[in-house]
């Protein structure tokens, strides 16, 4: 009888266990999904490749809303629209840069639709929020990704721009979960 019993607690546990496994997502599984979000947001906007005369870029004016202006496919399958260039004084390999965001996640987004930003965007005092701008290969910035910095290239001091970053991209806490995020991001060489 008492066999019995533990070889009926052995196989419900079994079943618990391998019910409990079909519901977990491969890598492979939260790695489309997270294209699939990224996919669905962008099915709003134009998307295009960077122009040969970065003269040429477009910008919405200012307006945080508008599709106007295109998302630029950057490296790695990070995505950039420009909101505002800046102020014309360009940011340089070694500069300290600090940075405003806002984040929402990509797949809390397109699976219902709204998504609550956080972030430091309205933050006072953003000090603690910088990193030092070395180049788009390698970047000194491992807690918050090499992601929010490739818009760089193209934009100045004061620049605000919204960014597309992959999970492989973004915050460390990003890579681990598979999560997508939009940043709205302003730039400044300063910390105020």
């Amino acid at each position: 009888m008492k066999q019995k019993l533990i070889l009926i607690m052995l196989l419900c546990g079994f079943l618990v266990i391998g019910t409990s496994c079909k519901d977990d997502k491969t890598y492979a599984e939260l790695l489309q999904e997270e294209q699939d979000s990224i996919d669905k947001y962008l099915k709003g906007y134009r998307v295009a490749d960077i122009p040969a005369n970065l003269d040429d870029l477009e910008t919405t004016n200012g307006d945080r809303e508008s599709a106007d202006a295109p998302y630029y496919r950057l490296e790695d399958g990070v995505y950039m629209q420009i909101i505002s260039k800046g102020n014309g004084t360009p940011i340089q390999k070694g500069d300290k840069v600090y940075f405003r965001f806002l984040r929402q996640n990509l797949n809390t987004l397109a699976s219902t639709g709204s998504a609550d930003a956080v972030g430091n965007f309205y933050y006072e005092n953003i000090d603690d929020y910088y990193f030092n701008y070395n180049t788009v290969t390698t970047s000194s910035s491992t807690t918050y990704g090499l992601g929010i910095e490739y818009p760089l290239q193209y934009v100045g001091n004061k620049a605000v721009v919204k960014v597309i970053v992959p999970s492989k991209m973004g915050f460390t806490e990003s890579i681990s979960s598979v999560i997508p995020y939009l940043y709205l991001i302003e730039y400044s060489l300063s910390e105020q």
